[in-house]
């Protein structure tokens, strides 16, 4: 005799929230697609599987149809020990519902294929105490290098598609972004984080092993502890961005380390995170007087700090592996496809203008290579 349970990569109840004029529950399928919205017998039959299991025989054929749909669909199984039961659907308790199951669905998908994460940033820093804003326009989170190329292909089939770029897989960018249309949130997948310098694969590790876990839609997912949020909240705001670092970039560090408290003091000291941070310390801290020395200067910030971008893009192709530089190299002066369209913004464009871009491109960045620096 068949039981029925609930499953999925992630649930809301949407009543009385923004989006109760489309459903009465949000919810994410385990097969790859956009997220559904149930009302009516649908909210009705799932609700119960939720709070189930049910039993075949107590259904109406009617309801025994809608569930056989569910359970092709992906949110209903007669497994009842389905490693993807829900068993309650609470509210979101961030301001997007659909940001919430989006990270529902990344820590899904990440569990699946076994790969480690954790989230940064994002509304837990609100959550935490360390920002008031509670909302976040993409979603951070933070793999294994390496891992974030095979975190991209398992999203892909949900409709994220990975940004690639001529240094993409080499270690030099911090973070690879998948953009989508369908969920309204794009991620962007770290494998370290500018201003750190412990080995990346270190900083994962510690940043792991100090995480708390929090629940999105009803999946848990783990953050990191507060001090270690808000060395990587002040480091996002610190980091140069094409240009020197700014006082007024220091200005906005400090507000995420001061909400800490002195406890973040050793995590940016845990991280290797002193030279970026110094002067954001002093401004957050000035009672405390630090005797230890700085970290040193970390490898990627000079050509962060490079405005011209040929000049940057040679500074950071020193730090790429020899085997791989003349990969890199013709990437930079000969972009794929896709890039040379997105630099063109236009999806549409035939080879011919393609062609011409890239050589535009290419002669752009040898007029600014030979022209003397600032």
């Amino acid at each position: 005799m068949s039981e029925w349970i609930a499953i999925g990569f992630g649930a809301l109840d949407v009543r009385g929230g923004q989006f109760a004029e489309h459903g009465d529950l949000l919810v994410a399928s385990i097969s790859a697609g956009d997220p559904v919205f149930l009302t009516g017998d649908g909210a009705r039959l799932w609700q119960a599987l939720v709070d189930g299991p049910v039993d075949d025989a107590s259904l109406t054929a009617a309801d025994r149809a809608i569930i056989a749909e569910m359970a092709e669909a992906g949110f209903a199984s007669s497994d009842v020990q389905h490693p993807h039961r829900i068993r309650a659907v609470q509210p979101p308790w961030l301001t997007s519902a659909f940001h919430e199951l989006v990270y529902s669905v990344v820590q899904s998908v990440a569990q699946e294929n076994s790969i480690p994460l954790v989230f940064i940033k994002g509304p837990a820093l609100h959550a935490q105490g360390l920002r008031d804003r509670e909302h976040s326009g993409d979603v951070d989170c933070w793999v294994a290098h390496g891992d974030d190329l095979r975190l991209a292909a398992a999203l892909a089939p949900w409709g994220w598609d990975a940004v690639i770029s001529p240094f993409t897989g080499t270690g030099v960018p911090h973070s690879l972004t998948l953009s989508t249309d369908g969920w309204r949130c794009a991620i962007d997948v770290h494998t370290y984080f500018p201003g750190m310098t412990v080995a990346p694969q270190r900083a994962f590790a510690l940043l792991q092993e100090r995480s708390e876990p929090r629940i999105y839609a009803g999946t848990s997912a783990h953050v990191p502890a507060k001090a270690d949020n808000a060395v990587i909240a002040a480091l996002h705001e610190a980091r140069p961005q094409h240009q020197a670092v700014t006082s007024a970039q220091i200005e906005r560090a400090k507000d995420p380390l001061r909400r800490a408290g002195h406890e973040v003091i050793g995590a940016v000291e845990a991280y290797g995170a002193g030279f970026a941070l110094e002067l954001a310390l002093r401004g957050a801290f000035p009672e405390v007087t630090r005797s230890e020395s700085l970290s040193p200067t970390p490898a990627d910030w000079h050509w962060r700090s490079i405005t011209s971008g040929p000049r940057r893009h040679l500074a950071a192709l020193r730090l790429v592996a020899w085997r791989d530089r003349p990969r890199v190299i013709f990437r930079l002066l000969w972009p794929d496809n896709r890039s040379a369209q997105a630099l063109a913004g236009d999806t549409t464009i035939a080879a011919p203008r393609r062609a011409a871009l890239r050589l535009r491109r290419a002669g752009r960045a040898l007029v600014d290579l030979v022209r003397p620096a600032p």
